[in-house]
């Protein structure tokens, strides 16, 4: 609710959709993250988050995989079928080890967000965990040192 609420205030867009498109495009946020980013302490939270990546879309993996197949594959053999049959990921165009940029880390971000309201995702799991909790941190960071709530245009 709360990352709707930031994308809302500072798109003024009133679907997710077109909030996170026009976040990731925005000249602001990305000279923000860039700076962000010269930060050790914020760069290591990124790239700390990136070894967590890519993060597939739940709901497409549901729907393509069946409902079980996070508990039925070890992580190698799901991703090896989310190949095979395309199911959708955040970051597109990342390899691992890359610096995220900008788009990518907040695109990352809305997955996990979606993934945590739509997706049944558990604080029992580990990997949700670390992922809801590291993304939060990330964004809260971003909120507060990048002062994008006091941006006025």
């Amino acid at each position: 609710m709360g990352f709707n609420g930031w994308m809302e205030s500072v798109t003024g867009a009133d679907h997710d959709a077109a909030m996170i498109t026009a976040i990731a495009e925005n000249r602001r946020a990305t000279d923000a993250y860039e700076e962000l980013m010269q930060d050790d302490d914020f760069q290591r939270r990124v790239m700390a988050f990136s070894q967590l990546w890519p993060v597939l879309n739940v709901r497409d993996v549901r729907q393509k995989l069946g409902r079980d197949a996070f508990w039925a594959q070890d992580r190698d053999e799901l991703f090896d079928r989310r190949r095979r049959v395309g199911v959708r990921m955040q970051p597109v165009g990342w390899t691992d080890g890359d610096v995220p940029t900008w788009p990518q880390l907040l695109r990352t971000i809305y997955c996990v967000r979606c993934n945590l309201f739509h997706g049944a995702k558990s604080p029992q799991h580990g990997r949700d965990r670390d992922l809801v909790r590291r993304s939060g941190r990330i964004l809260r960071m971003f909120i507060e040192r990048g002062r994008c709530f006091e941006w006025t245009d």
